[in-house]
């Protein structure tokens, strides 16, 4: 039995050394074997968000080294690239993270581990009403997930009564978010509802909402 496992390089390596670790634990306390197979490891670098690279890889993987499975998944747009290969090879992937909610209906072969985003944004839209928020500007990056959180927590924050007084969709390789958060400030909602990936552009962008004074101008971040 091999599994295949992309190891994430560059600004998003955190999580595909996670994913190493926590394989690397399984291995040591319970070795290499399941049943009577033996498991194989093999990892790829996908290199962040990378539909192509991530279908290429993939393909390699399954006609070239003939994988019994497929594993990892960070970003959802990778994940969805490699539905049609599932289908044709009839190969299982377990999804470790990619997280929006439509990418479960692609394939009978994608079985995911994590959690859909309207599970945690919902809730997190109901409570900010009952904290007595009332009026939010939703900042998202603009890609499957982000979008996925969006409407979730504009479909749960309306539910309850409150208003998204803007949809702040961000480009996913922004770096300066100087405009979007004096966007935000000069509308002054209650608080804010944010949504990136995490690493760099979630430091960024709580950095600069730390920075531009939201806090202290009682604009909450959600």
């Amino acid at each position: 039995m091999r599994q295949f496992l992309p190891q994430v390089s560059g600004p998003f390596a955190i999580y595909g050394k996670q994913y190493k670790e926590a394989i690397e634990t399984y291995v040591a306390l319970n070795g290499t074997t399941a049943g009577e197979h033996t498991i194989e490891f093999i990892y790829k670098d996908v290199g962040g968000p990378n539909p192509d690279n991530s279908r290429a890889l993939a393909q390699e993987l399954l006609i070239r080294d003939q994988v019994d499975y497929l594993a990892g998944f960070t970003f959802t747009p990778n994940a969805l690239a490699v539905a049609p290969l599932l289908d044709q090879s009839q190969t299982p992937l377990v999804i470790f993270n990619a997280a929006t909610s439509v990418i479960n209906k692609q394939s009978p072969f994608y079985v995911r581990t994590s959690y859909t985003l309207w599970q945690v944004t919902a809730p997190l839209a109901e409570w900010a009403w009952d904290q007595g928020i009332r009026t939010v500007a939703t900042t998202v990056a603009d890609y499957g997930p982000g979008i996925d959180a969006e409407n979730a927590f504009k479909a749960a924050f309306e539910a309850k009564g409150g208003k998204v007084v803007d949809a702040i969709r961000m480009p996913l390789s922004t770096n300066d978010f100087t405009p979007f958060i004096q966007r935000i400030r000069e509308q002054a909602p209650d608080a804010l509802f944010a949504f990136l990936p995490g690493g760099p552009p979630t430091f960024g962008f709580t950095k600069t909402y730390n920075d531009m004074g939201l806090r202290e101008a009682g604009i909450r971040f959600l």
